[in-house]
């Protein structure tokens, strides 16, 4: 399998600072990660009971492309590029 493309991925969640005091703050933390480049060899398995749990493994560890970009309150942070190979 080679996929080529731009698939995003954007997760939204708060970080609670619980001293001195239960939620004395909350700190927005928001996190975006971008699919640039996939490839691996995939195996598809399908059982023969029709309700039964489908799955796609990668056979090996896939050669992958991400961009990731995180907001940790006002602070931006951004990665050039996460290459896995």
């Amino acid at each position: 399998m080679i996929y080529n493309g731009g698939s995003n991925l954007t997760v939204t969640t708060e970080i609670y600072v619980n001293w001195p005091t239960a939620k004395f703050a909350t700190i927005p933390l928001i996190a975006f990660v971008q699919c640039v480049y996939l490839r691996g060899v995939v195996r598809f398995h399908a059982p023969p009971e029709p309700c039964g749990r489908w799955s796609v493994t990668f056979v090996d560890q896939p050669v992958s492309r991400f961009n990731i970009k995180m907001v940790v309150g006002s602070r931006k942070y951004e990665t050039k590029e996460a290459v896995r190979q």
